[in-house]
């Protein structure tokens, strides 16, 4: 369907951190929403992917001090539906709540749309 010459899962940072040493051409996927088109449209050909997906420090929304910390790989659904969120930055989970349609919302990330 799509030209990925190679697919590669770590299941921690530090192995996509090795994976990209490794293979510094290689795109990460995330969400996958805006490289699959751009794949489909023909603009990224021949391409080795490091996916995300399972890389559980990537996920995730907490609050430590003061500070919120949404993960690269948190799904805009996950934000929008977050108590945390809604409490302390309502405008957000509002915000994230227009993207796309559903299925957008439950695959797209916020690495992957920055």
């Amino acid at each position: 369907m799509f030209p990925i010459t190679d697919h590669l899962t770590p299941a921690s940072l530090r192995e996509a951190v090795g994976c990209l040493e490794r293979h510094p051409d290689y795109r990460l996927l995330a969400g996958g929403t805006d490289l699959f088109i751009r794949m489909r449209e023909g603009h990224i050909r021949d391409v080795g992917l490091v996916d995300l997906e399972g890389v559980p420090e990537l996920r995730g929304i907490t609050e430590s001090a003061d500070v919120l910390r949404i993960g690269a790989m948190t799904s805009f659904s996950e934000i929008e539906n977050s108590p945390l969120i809604r409490k302390t930055v309502p405008a957000l989970a509002q915000a994230v709540g227009e993207v796309g349609g559903p299925q957008i919302r439950n695959a797209g990330t916020v690495r992957g749309n920055v």
